[in-house]
């Protein structure tokens, strides 16, 4: 994850100013803007989880001599 954090942090820097010049000029406040930001928020998490997931760094939290 270490070698992909400048192409995650400038990918970062992309969407989510652009994500808040859209939510601040075009969408209504109150419940849009709140669904609109979750809804881009849940997509930017699996984009990570997927970075995550491709790189090799992700466990299954399990401990497996716990079990034995």
């Amino acid at each position: 994850m270490v070698q992909k954090f400048p192409t995650v942090f400038a990918t970062g820097c992309l969407i989510w100013p652009a994500i808040n010049v859209i939510s601040f000029r075009f969408v209504s406040p109150g419940l849009p803007r709140v669904a609109l930001m979750n809804t881009v928020g849940l997509c930017w998490t699996t984009y990570l989880a997927g970075v995550a997931a491709s790189s090799g760094t992700m466990s299954s939290g399990l401990d497996e001599e716990a079990y034995l």
